[in-house]
């Protein structure tokens, strides 16, 4: 505790914004020392290590040390319209190289590269160089961005231990970061296979091999922790010219026309089909003791920084009060559902998310379940072995294949109905339960509610991934009294849980629910949030609200968009809308 308190004191010596201590329950965070205000920067920061990805660096020529893409303004590919902006692109410095031929977008990097970590790689760096391009042979998929990650911070450690001959302070840089990876078995003998040649691509020099303090900075355990720290506390990180071109473009009115659609369109082709991007992974020291919320109130930032390298920012997305957290999402832009992010803050990063966001999810979850359990009681389910989860998806599959393939309903109810009741499988549950629910007008079987009672119930318990989908089907039977006695309270609760969860169908259906009850406003705000994912009744829906004030204010602008998704889909009555005068008078 003292040495990271004195550890981060010293980085934010400097700073009045943010400081880092001990939470109640979540370890070590960041804590606003004053009110930030929204799109205020709370920190920027420089890694300590960052490297490019094999694929980039085939690709873009950057700076080994900061990624500074190394793109002159001659070289660089514009378009007609941004030829007036070329003498305005971003890297103007003169390209330096080391004597083994590493090349660095000035001497200053240089300089800093060989005080940190070049100085050791640079006597053996055609073999270094060799055992990182060992590793693309593997893919994303192997973290050979944090395989190389952990070969410079091996750099790193020797160099400050040839230094100080002291390998407590050498490795002190790295030490208060944490692996959440347990690897072991051939996962761990893998890596291992990659890392152990760096022992002896570094460990060159003479009495290397009788030095135990080298021998235990270089052994596998040490190695496979700073791996596991990387894995757990890496960023990626993207240097982009030619996006930093177009925004002074857009600030400065050469592009007066660009709508937001038109600079993604243009950003992407100009950076990753001409190649003018390097892609990266840094580890950083502030930006790692910064804890995930789901809720996050600040958000990870590399554009605008004015030196386009491999510097991050922290920004705020709404006002933080001194005091609180400052936290940000650790899977940003992705809309998943909570039982997914559940999965991936264990899984990866060896932590049960409990953020506001999850926690009000889960009070919403357990209230809408709780009528499906024997007096409310809440019971878990026996959980499988590897072996017999496994069983469950070949059946599962056997019933798919059946099911829609073969067109066998009957081989398909059989395989469904064997890895439900042999290996609680909920996807074969809620399969059986949706046939039972609706039948089959083909063949003529008619819906059987109590069979669709029995296993819809058992796959909303489960509370898997895809258990919203059968809370969907549980809230239509409680809406409709198939099966059960009618009860739209419970519906609304099952259908608020489900469109929680992401579930554009339920989001559609409460806001349903919402207009019966005459509650427009929320009805509104959850057809918007189905209509955003593409759902297209729900599009046409919202244009119609916007067109008439429903809900809320009426905007002609935002109904044209919203009608126009529409009517690209054929939605009947959307382009009606569109052409009525009544409504969008033709000018002139």
């Amino acid at each position: 505790h003292k040495y990271i308190m004195s550890f981060y004191g010293k980085i934010l010596a400097d700073s009045d914004t943010v400081h880092v201590k001990l939470g109640s329950y979540d370890g070590y965070g960041m804590y606003a020392q004053r009110p930030i205000h929204v799109n205020e920067v709370v920190f920027e920061e420089a890694p300590a290590v960052s490297v490019q990805e094999l694929e980039s660096r085939a690709q873009t020529d950057a700076c080994y040390h900061c990624l500074k893409c190394m793109i002159t303004p001659a070289e660089a590919r514009l378009p007609p319209f941004l030829e007036c902006m070329r003498t305005r692109w971003p890297f103007q410095e003169t390209p330096v190289a080391c004597s083994c031929g590493v090349r660095f977008c000035s001497a200053r990097c240089l300089s800093a590269a060989m005080g940190q970590y070049h100085a050791v790689q640079c006597l053996n760096f055609d073999a270094y160089k060799r055992w990182e391009e060992g590793a693309a042979a593997y893919g994303r998929e192997r973290y050979t961005d944090c395989v190389m990650l952990t070969g410079k911070i091996m750099c790193s450690v020797l160099q400050a231990y040839r230094s100080t001959h002291d390998a407590v302070a050498a490795f002190a840089p790295f030490r208060h970061f944490q692996s959440a990876k347990d690897l072991h078995g051939a996962r761990a003998a893998f890596y291992i296979r990659m890392l152990q040649p760096l022992a002896g691509i570094l460990l060159t020099a003479p009495g290397d091999a009788e030095d135990p303090a080298l021998q235990q900075l270089f052994s596998v355990q040490t190695m496979l922790y700073i791996f596991g720290c990387c894995t757990t506390n890496s960023t990626k990180l993207k240097t982009a010219p030619f996006r930093f071109l177009v925004d002074l473009a857009l600030r400065d009115g050469v592009l007066c026309f660009c709508t937001p659609d038109d600079r993604r369109v243009l950003v992407e082709h100009f950076e990753d089909k001409e190649n003018q991007v390097v892609h990266g992974s840094g580890l950083f020291h502030l930006h790692s003791i910064a804890n995930h919320s789901c809720a996050a109130n600040a958000q990870v930032t590399s554009e605008g920084l004015p030196a386009l390298d491999h510097r991050i920012g922290v920004k705020a997305q709404r006002k933080i009060e001194n005091g609180d957290q400052v936290c940000y999402s650790y899977f940003p832009n992705k809309k998943l559902n909570r039982v997914t992010r559940q999965l991936l803050t264990t899984g990866s990063w060896g932590f049960a998310c409990r953020c506001e966001a999850c926690e009000n999810e889960l009070k919403v979850v357990n209230t809408a379940l709780a009528p499906l359990y024997d007096n409310g009681c809440f019971e878990d389910r026996i959980p499988c072995t590897a072996e017999e989860e496994a069983a469950g998806w070949e059946l599962f599959e056997k019933g798919e294949a059946a099911q829609f393939d073969a067109n066998d309903q009957e081989a398909a109810v059989a395989a469904y109905t064997e890895a439900s009741e042999r290996y609680r499988h909920q996807p074969s549950e809620h399969r059986l339960g949706v046939f039972y629910l609706y039948g089959n007008e083909d063949n003529g079987t008619p819906p059987d509610y109590a069979l669709a009672k029995k296993w819809l119930w058992r796959a909303a318990k489960s509370m898997e991934v895809n258990s919203p989908s059968s809370w969907c089907c549980v809230a239509e039977m409680f809406a409709e009294g198939l099966g059960v006695d009618p009860d739209p309270r419970k519906a609304l609760w099952l259908w608020l849980a489900a469109a929680q969860q992401g579930y554009v169908n339920a989001q559609n259906a409460l806001a349903d629910e919402y207009a019966a009850s005459g509650r427009m406003k929320s009805s509104h705000e959850w057809r918007l949030v189905a209509a955003e994912q593409g759902l297209v009744q729900a599009q046409f829906a919202v244009g119609a609200e916007f067109l008439t004030g429903t809900g809320c204010g009426q905007d002609l602008t935002a109904a044209r968009v919203w009608l126009s998704k529409a009517a690209a889909q054929d939605y009947p009555g959307a382009l009606e809308l569109l052409q009525d005068p009544k409504h969008f008078p033709v000018k002139g």
